[in-house]
């Protein structure tokens, strides 16, 4: 029995003295406790453990010290403790344990953006991805995610949010950050990034503190394409990573410890990076083409698309060896999305998806869209988004279904260049497909647009931005990328 569940683990801080430093005030240190409550199942104090290590500038603490969080039959033990004013110290987790209905569950961190920085008073933070060590116990998936934010008003009534949940309820090109988007103002004039004000932004993309622009030549033939990288935004400006400048990048992922990405045309093929910095070209000789447009990944499974010669997919990871999908009869794949252990993907008029993304097996859905450019997938529950050049489609029973046009977003020019999900609402990146930069339909249109769930998504535009091309949250900004740079909103 799969168990689905959210814990939410609360961090509070309560001071403690120090006997080995005699000159520090008892006011100086304090103690973390940690607390498991959940919805679904009883998890008591008594039956998990939290083990990590001290990261960067933790006064008093070695880099790679370690650190545990537990309990016991009788009483909580803790070794976390930190200096009370030390906002920049950074703790890592590795490894959490929890015992439910008498079933040991053990997980390690199967990623590497896994870091808490105590240094914002609003700090969204990234998925964090652990994968079971105990695989023979079957009471969670094999696979969890946490992810956490804090609010730093005083540290010593400071909260340290934590929640856990299984694969079920992760959507894995859904935002990679928690963010509370009532603290956005999206009336006010973003701030651009200076030095990147005639950047083509494609697409923006958001591992840990790193920060990924996919930037292309199109319309300019005067444009740097290539990777722009920050690791520590706004404090470190974006750099043109030299080993991928000049490339048309259009897509990112990322797959266990390594970063990809894909380039279209001249020098195109699917690029790897372990540092985050230099990427190098992968050897397998399907891979080498100009044509391919996309990637996605979940863990050693990859799949990629291409314009004239199908899709590709891998269960062996990027140095692994590929295979051709011969279930999925279309040469030119536009869209790939991965969600909930299903994987999506659009030909020239139809939908196709496999409940097993690790079987390259897929089923055609027989509904025709009346579009060219099927490009933009979401999946939200048992909505099931397209986005193309003429609009947005849904389908609310799942992906064999007919799809309907979306109120107020198909036609007049509605190309959906962009879907975000952030807890069960859509935000859609939107321009006119047939309008010059100095039509007033253009402005009328382009911009980003949002619907809840709850209000059954009818949308409503909420920015006004021509030519938006990409939206990607990370440290409490929300980024956007268009044809002529990138800017971004703070939260308040």
């Amino acid at each position: 029995m799969k168990f689905y569940m959210i814990i939410f683990v609360q961090i509070l801080l309560s001071a403690c003295a120090s006997e080995k430093q005699k000159k520090t005030s008892i006011n100086d240190f304090v103690n973390i406790d940690i607390i498991l409550n959940s919805y679904n199942q009883s998890i008591s104090k008594k039956e998990y453990l939290v083990e990590g290590i001290y990261g960067d500038t933790c006064t008093g603490h070695k880099v790679g010290e370690k650190w545990i969080a537990y309990s016991e039959k009788k009483s909580t033990i803790h070794s976390l403790k930190m200096r009370k004013n030390n906002f920049d110290c950074t703790l890592e987790i590795k490894k959490i344990v929890m015992l439910v209905n008498g079933k040991k569950n053990e997980y390690e961190l199967n990623d590497f953006s896994n870091k808490a920085e105590l240094s914002f008073r609003f700090f969204p933070s990234e998925f964090i991805k652990f994968s079971k060590l105990n695989r023979n116990e079957r009471n969670f998936d094999a696979n969890i995610y946490i992810k956490y934010f804090l609010n730093l008003n005083d540290l010593n009534s400071m909260v340290l949010k934590v929640i856990v949940s299984n694969i079920k309820n992760y959507d894995h090109l859904v935002s990679d950050t928690l963010l509370n988007y009532k603290k956005i103002n999206f009336t006010r004039n973003p701030t651009v990034v200076n030095g990147l004000k005639s950047t083509f932004v494609y697409r923006i993309y958001s591992f840990g503190k790193s920060i990924y622009l996919a930037t292309n030549t199109r319309e300019k033939r005067d444009r740097l394409g290539g990777l722009f990288h920050s690791n520590d935004f706004p404090n470190k400006p974006f750099k043109n990573l030299s080993t991928i400048r000049n490339h048309d990048v259009r897509i990112m992922a990322i797959s266990g410890e390594y970063i990809l990405l894909v380039c279209k045309g001249k020098n195109g093929g699917v690029f790897y990076s372990k540092d985050r910095e230099n990427f190098e070209r992968t050897t397998d000789p399907l891979l080498d083409r100009e044509d391919i447009h996309n990637i996605v990944a979940d863990g050693n499974t990859i799949y990629i698309a291409t314009e004239n010669d199908g899709l590709y997919y891998t269960t062996e990871g990027i140095r692994g060896k590929f295979k051709k999908i011969i279930s999925l009869n279309e040469r030119y794949i536009k869209g790939l999305h991965i969600s909930q252990g299903k994987i999506f993907a659009t030909g020239e008029k139809n939908l196709y998806y496999s409940n097993d993304f690790t079987s390259g097996v897929f089923i055609k859905n027989n509904f025709e869209f009346n579009d060219k450019y099927l490009n933009e997938i979401a999946v939200i529950d048992n909505n099931i988004f397209v986005g193309g050049e003429n609009g947005l489609y849904i389908s609310t029973n799942g992906p064999d279904k007919e799809f309907l046009d979306v109120q107020n977003m198909v036609g007049n020019g509605k190309q959906i260049y962009g879907l975000f999900v952030y807890e069960k609402n859509l935000y859609a990146a939107v321009l006119c497909s047939f309008c010059s930069d100095d039509n007033n339909l253009k402005k009328q249109i382009d911009g980003l647009y949002y619907a809840k769930q709850e209000d059954q998504f009818k949308f409503k535009k909420i920015m006004s931005i021509t030519n938006l091309m990409g939206i990607s949250v990370s440290g409490g900004k929300v980024f956007l990328g268009t044809s002529y740079g990138l800017q971004y909103l703070t939260a308040e």
